[in-house]
C-alpha cells in the first residue's frame, strides 16, 4: 500500500477530534476544581501503548501517558478485556505525584485490542493527613491512597501491589 498523505491527515484529524471530545467530557463531568482550571489531559495510544492522538494537554502532561503505558503493558500484558478500566496515581509507575490520577481503558475492534484511551487530572485532596497538602508527609503512604481500586464500570484494576479487584456494573 502506497503512502497516502490525504488519509494520514484524515486519520490525524479524526484522532484529534476524538481526544478533544474526550477533553470536553472530562471538563464537563470533572468534580475537582483543578479540572475546571484546566489541569487535566486526554489522549489515545495504539495497542502497543504508543501515543497517537492528544486532546487538551500541556506537553508535560503527555509525558505522563508515555511514561505510564510501559508499566501498564508490563503488568497486564495481553490480559485485557472489553470494559476494563485501570486507575493509576503511583509515582513509581510514571505519574509525577499521587494527586495526579490517571484512568486508562483498552479499546477493542472485532475482538482485538487496538488502542487505549487515557485521561488524567490533578486533584487537590485525595487523602493526605493534612487535607490538600502533602508537603509535611514523611512517607509515600502518608500522602494519599496509591492506586487503590475504585468501582468504575465492569472491571477496575490497580497497577500497584494491591490485589486485583473486579466489580460487575448494573
Amino acid at each position: 500500500m502506497a503512502f497516502d498523505p490525504i488519509l494520514v491527515e484524515v486519520v490525524k484529524n479524526e484522532l484529534a477530534a476524538i481526544t478533544e471530545e474526550m477533553a470536553i467530557a472530562v471538563w464537563k463531568t470533572g468534580r475537582s476544581a483543578m479540572v475546571k482550571t484546566g489541569d487535566f489531559a486526554t489522549a489515545i495510544c495504539d495497542g502497543q501503548g504508543r501515543l497517537i492522538g492528544q486532546g487538551y494537554a500541556a506537553p508535560f502532561q503527555l509525558a505522563f501517558f508515555i511514561a505510564v503505558m510501559p508499566h501498564i503493558l508490563k503488568k497486564y500484558g495481553e490480559d485485557f478485556a472489553p470494559g476494563d478500566v485501570i486507575v493509576v496515581n503511583d509515582p513509581y509507575a510514571g505519574v509525577t505525584h499521587m494527586p495526579d490520577v490517571m484512568i486508562i481503558a483498552p479499546t477493542f475492534w472485532q475482538g482485538k485490542r487496538v488502542a487505549f484511551t487515557l485521561a488524567y487530572s490533578h486533584h487537590t485532596d485525595i487523602g493526605a493527613a493534612i487535607p490538600g497538602r502533602s508537603s509535611h508527609s514523611t512517607s509515600i503512604s502518608a500522602i494519599s491512597w496509591c492506586s487503590a481500586p475504585t468501582s468504575a464500570g465492569r472491571c477496575m484494576r490497580s497497577i500497584s501491589g494491591s490485589p486485583r479487584a473486579r466489580w460487575t456494573s448494573g
